[in-house]
């Protein structure tokens, strides 16, 4: 698979997931739908961040591709922030069972 072709499939996947996340605003409880918005918003610059590594041919892991590589890294630090936020409130919340053994 090429270089472009890659990109696209990556950036249609995390779009995809933009999508679906957004759809979970409200079925989803305990969690409100602010933290849907964010995590849909996230996906969706995290997609495009693949098409702009496409539309300029450069990877983030080569010289001048610095601004890529602070894109990606601000993205997946906002997935862990909210990873850590819902655990978070799953815990806190009470929703989380406890293991019988």
């Amino acid at each position: 698979m090429s270089f472009e072709s890659f990109n696209l499939v990556e950036a249609g996947f995390w779009v995809a997931c933009a999508v679906l996340t957004r759809t979970a605003i409200g079925k989803v409880k305990n969690i409100g739908p602010f933290f849907w918005k964010l995590l849909s918003i996230n996906f969706f610059l995290f997609g495009l961040s693949d098409l702009a590594e496409l539309m300029y041919g450069e990877s983030f892991l080569l010289p001048g591709g610095e601004w890529l590589y602070l894109w990606k890294t601000l993205c997946v630090l906002g997935f862990v922030a909210l990873t850590a936020y819902y655990l978070w409130v799953r815990i806190f919340s009470g929703t989380v069972t406890k293991a019988r053994y």
